[in-house]
């Protein structure tokens, strides 16, 4: 995911969210040095695909 995002700008961290059996839940979390970038992001990306599965960006609604 980290990669994927970096088109945007510079990531500072990409986590993806596991269950405990280690697959994914779904979702997950992009940090960008800063709000342009991020905006850029959700512009780019917003109902894009990532390896085969429509994805969703917005901003974090406890983005402080």
């Amino acid at each position: 995911m980290k990669d994927h995002f970096r088109a945007a700008g510079n990531v500072v961290h990409a986590d993806v969210m596991m269950d405990t059996d280690g697959r994914s839940r779904g979702f997950g979390t992009v940090l960008f040095s800063n709000t342009r970038e991020a905006a850029k992001a959700i512009q780019l990306f917003n109902e894009s695909f990532l390896l085969g599965r429509q994805i969703e960006v917005r901003p974090d609604q406890h983005a402080r």
